[in-house]
């Protein structure tokens, strides 16, 4: 029974607060929140369609299933309010535990509404998913939607586990054990830690209107990629971010779809083809824009996605990495060369799911990220992530203010001949030591600014003045 107390553990938050947060920051907690266990929403995306993105086309539509899963470290709970009898639109509170609390250290948030389903003659969590088709642009690019379903009510519960270590970790409940969520309508509802809820293609709303897509008069689609039928296929689980969670980048998930193909395989659909969503090698590289997110995933095992950025020697570069699906990746990037490793990192067996890093580029020309020995632990070697690459500060300048002036001279000149960190503050040709090749690219590029690189502004602008800083310091001391 839901209780309304004033006691600290037990703090109301009115429904535009809650929303307004969650949505602040995508990928982190709000600071309110950061005491608490907090859930991670995402589609489930499985490469022999065990359940996330299993499709067929019915008639005039796509029918398919929707699996979120949650990969946090906290219980998705949902109460709603008793005191509403006899209504059919009930306010809804999200649960939120205390980290190193126990069953009773908790706030609820209101974040929206209980809505009485007629055709499955139960109350929905309002507007938890939403699923579209969108034009595949170059470089399998996602782009405009062309087909759209409506945004769907969930009524959440328990229905399949993909990780055990987050569920027996998590939250336990009055009787000492994980919280387990069997129940499905008012009350008490959620998904807990490592497990997934399964919605079917053949319930209400699990479908898309494609009447309006391209065809040959045959039943052939006509359009898509290339005209070959090929779109992108998108599902996302709290698509208003009305849910306080610990990640919102990984709200999205897609997967390339061939709908002139939609073999019927031991009983389940699958895409027709496996279709990988970006190439290999660094001659068909996918190119990654400044200060974009790119959506990838890794299609079948030993499946590497390779991509492209322009770098100008000098600039300083941010790559930003985050894994969607529980992965254990390995994320390289090479230079110029194509084959110089100058940055690598694994995040098999580590608790980490992201990696957010800055690099001096040592020449001009086209630097390659590579993402690839990705696997999870749903008994397939597939999974999903998201990319970003960032110009930071263009070369020579020193101060980061986005132009290179007489500031950024005097203090080159006043660091001579000091060694400092590679690649740090006026270090350009990252040799470890300020002298004539870091002066030479000043010089080369005086009175650029960011502005003529298309950047408004220094994105991330705390992890980067933190590493600024580090460098600065050590120019200023000698000065």
């Amino acid at each position: 029974m839901l209780k309304f107390s004033s006691r600290s553990s037990r703090n109301r938050v009115s429904v535009a607060t809650g929303a307004l947060v969650a949505g602040l920051l995508a990928g982190q907690a709000a600071a309110q929140y950061e005491n608490y266990l907090l859930p991670d929403m995402m589609p489930w995306i499985s490469g022999n369609l065990r359940y996330g993105h299993g499709w067929v086309i019915n008639g005039s539509e796509i029918r398919l299933s929707t699996a979120p899963l949650n990969a946090g470290v906290g219980h998705l709970e949902i109460w709603d309010d008793p005191s509403q009898v006899g209504d059919n639109d009930i306010d809804v509170y999200q649960r939120l535990y205390e980290i190193g609390g126990t069953y009773n250290d908790y706030m609820d948030v209101q974040v929206g509404n209980f809505i009485n389903h007629p055709g499955h003659s139960h109350f929905h969590f309002e507007g938890y998913a939403i699923q579209q088709l969108h034009e595949v642009t170059e470089g399998n690019g996602i782009g405009d939607v062309v087909a759209s379903g409506e945004k769907i009510s969930f009524c959440m519960i328990n229905l399949d586990q993909f990780d055990a270590d987050l569920y027996n970790n998590s939250t336990t409940g009055s009787n000492g054990q994980p919280i387990y969520y069997s129940g499905c309508g008012r009350g008490h509802t959620g998904i807990s830690a490592g497990y997934a809820d399964i919605y079917s293609s053949g319930l209400d709303g699990q479908s898309i209107d494609i009447t309006g897509l391209s065809t040959d008069g045959q039943g052939n689609f006509n359009g898509g990629l290339n005209g070959t039928g090929v779109y992108w296929l998108e599902v996302t689980i709290d698509p208003d971010n009305a849910m306080i969670e610990s990640n919102n980048h990984n709200n999205s998930a897609y997967m390339l779809v061939d709908l002139n193909n939609t073999t019927n395989i031991s009983g389940s659909y699958d895409r027709g083809v496996q279709l990988d969503d970006h190439d290999d090698t660094s001659a068909d590289a996918t190119w990654l824009n400044n200060g974009e997110w790119r959506f990838g995933e890794i299609n079948w095992e030993a499946d590497e996605d390779r991509f492209s950025a322009d770098v100008v020697e000098g600039a300083l570069y941010m790559l930003r990495y985050e894994e969607t699906q529980i992965l254990y990746s390995d994320v390289t990037i090479f230079d110029t060369t194509g084959t110089n490793e100058v940055y690598y990192a694994n995040l098999g067996g580590s608790d980490r799911t992201n990696i957010s890093t800055t690099f001096r580029a040592n020449g001009t020309g086209d630097y390659y990220v590579e993402i690839g020995e990705t696997r999870t632990d749903f008994g397939n070697s597939d999974g999903a992530y998201h990319l970003r690459w960032d110009l930071v500060a263009i070369a020579g300048d020193v101060d980061q203010d986005g132009v290179v002036d007489a500031t950024d001279l005097d203090m080159i000149l006043a660091a001579w001949g000091d060694s400092v960190a590679a690649g740090t503050a006026g270090d350009f040709d990252a040799d470890g030591v300020i002298g004539a090749g870091d002066l030479s690219i000043l010089t080369a590029n005086w009175g650029s600014t960011l502005a003529d690189y298309g950047v408004a502004a220094v994105p991330e602008p705390g992890s980067v003045a933190l590493f600024a800083m580090g460098g600065l310091a050590l120019l200023r001391r000698r000065r």
